[in-house]
């Protein structure tokens, strides 16, 4: 099992790692250009082809390794025709492959540029949302929740909107600070709190109690 992938996006950010090894960090490499937003520019220009291409190659890779059943997150989008041809990637995929897909919509995965966040998150809510369910894409959200990113209002408005639509709720939390994310995951009964990893021990407590599982990825 794959519990956390982002299986879709183009471009290359191979760069990026003699930037964090000059002591930049996740932060100052997306002010200087970097990061999601790099990948989302070149993810946006592919084509409906190029993006089932792309995730049929790392399926293959994927399954060559023994993974079998794979979580796949939308999120290098970031707009709604571009977070639903990732998605509807996907729901072919899932016809075709012998991997079993397990879809999330994250178009909360980052303020795409020029937007304001408040306006960003209002369109998640009332565009990508209602399009995600009419087309019936995945019945999980998640919502990158970490300072400098989308705050834990926003979160609870974006996975409270989703969960009216019967989703369930899968949160990025803590990555770089503890920013009440894991907390956040615990009241709001999500199914899952990656990252985490500066959660503080009550959160953790919490998240335990609440059944939420915590996935950490020690390689970012």
């Amino acid at each position: 099992i794959d519990a956390h992938t982002h299986l879709i996006w183009d471009g290359d950010r191979s760069n990026e790692l003699r930037m964090r090894q000059s002591g930049m960090s996740y932060s100052d490499i997306a002010n200087a250009g970097g990061g999601i937003r790099h990948t989302v520019k070149q993810t946006r220009n592919c084509t409906d082809a190029d993006l089932r291409r792309i995730g049929q190659s790392r399926l293959d890779t994927a399954l060559n390794h023994g993974s079998t059943s794979v979580e796949v997150k939308s999120g290098y989008g970031l707009s709604t025709k571009s977070e639903m041809a990732i998605l509807d990637a996907y729901s072919i995929l899932a016809e075709t492959h012998h991997c079993e897909l397990f879809p999330t919509w994250m178009g909360a995965h980052d303020i795409p540029h020029g937007w304001k966040r408040s306006d960003y998150v209002e369109h998640l809510i009332s565009e990508q949302l209602p399009e995600v369910v009419e087309q019936n894409f995945s019945d999980y959200v998640d919502v990158f929740c970490e300072p400098g990113w989308f705050t834990p209002e926003d979160t609870e408005d974006i996975c409270n909107a989703a969960r009216e639509s019967d989703m369930e709720i899968r949160l990025h939390v803590d990555e770089f600070c503890g920013g009440e994310g894991l907390q956040l995951a615990a009241e709001l009964g999500a199914v899952t709190a990656d990252h985490a990893i500066h959660s503080t021990d009550d959160a953790r407590a919490a998240a335990g109690d609440a059944g939420v599982l915590q996935g950490f990825l020690p390689g970012t």
